[in-house]
């Protein structure tokens, strides 16, 4: 988890590290410094669809 990106933290304040392709080596294969590195806020576009529906049944 990291700090939510402009696009979606009217939603929630955190979400889940987004990995680009070309960085899952660093992530799976790397040392954990340079994992460390990737969470951060997803930096392109994202599109949010906002929904009624809620999550869960509570």
């Amino acid at each position: 988890m990291t700090e939510a990106c402009i696009h979606v933290a009217d939603v929630h304040d955190r979400m889940p590290v987004i990995l680009k392709r070309g960085d899952w080596t660093d992530w799976l294969d790397g040392v954990p410094d340079d994992a460390g590195l990737l969470c951060r806020p997803y930096p392109d576009m994202i599109a949010v669809e906002r929904t009624a529906q809620r999550w869960s049944g509570a």
